[in-house]
């Protein structure tokens, strides 16, 4: 039930997509910067759920990295460890793309993390980081309101407890997000 309320929300803001419409997107303009033999690093990879970021196949290699260890078991990575955006355990230049697909508002350091993700970048590698807008509906409401209840809307719309992370909103506006870029060098 919630999830078609969720749904008809979003129909209702944004017509001309359909569900998941985000993920498809951010996924589009993620191939526009692969190669065949890209390296990639997927900060935030977490389980797997969002089939949409599974680029196994069309990049040479994708690791991925969370604290959570169901990493280890994430099906669109070549490679996974467990670890944090905050000591990305990479050696420097490794990667010739790094994204993050709803990590950002999670940040506790979003400075560290930005660097961190320069230091595993290769000259000339791209960061993308998809992110809710902290002016959006969503992180509006999200920070009026408990973690409690967004473990149980997040279990109505059909989504697991476990894939519901405290949300920080510290890096979650244009101008904010390229603040922490230029600082880090990016």
């Amino acid at each position: 039930m919630m999830r078609r309320f969720i749904s008809r929300i979003d129909r209702g803001l944004y017509p001309h997509y359909s569900d998941n419409w985000d993920n498809a997107l951010f996924r589009e303009l993620l191939l526009t910067a692969l190669g065949p033999q890209s390296d990639v690093l997927d900060l935030g990879a977490g389980s797997g759920y969002v089939r949409q970021m599974n680029l196994r196949g069309v990049a040479g290699c994708v690791r991925g990295i969370d604290p959570d260890q169901r990493v280890l078991d994430n099906p669109n990575q070549d490679e996974a460890k467990i670890g944090s955006g905050e000591s990305i355990p990479y050696p420097a230049a490794t990667f010739d793309l790094v994204f993050s697909n709803n990590v950002l508002e999670h940040l506790e350091s979003p400075a560290r993390v930005f660097r961190e993700i320069a230091r595993v970048l290769r000259p000339g590698g791209r960061f993308f980081g998809k992110t809710p807008n902290a002016r959006h509906y969503v992180p509006v409401v999200a920070r009026l309101t408990s973690q409690c209840l967004h473990e149980t809307v997040n279990r109505l719309r059909g989504r697991a407890e476990a894939d519901t992370f405290p949300t920080l909103y510290r890096a979650n506006t244009p101008g904010r997000i390229r603040h922490y870029a230029e600082l880090a060098g990016l």
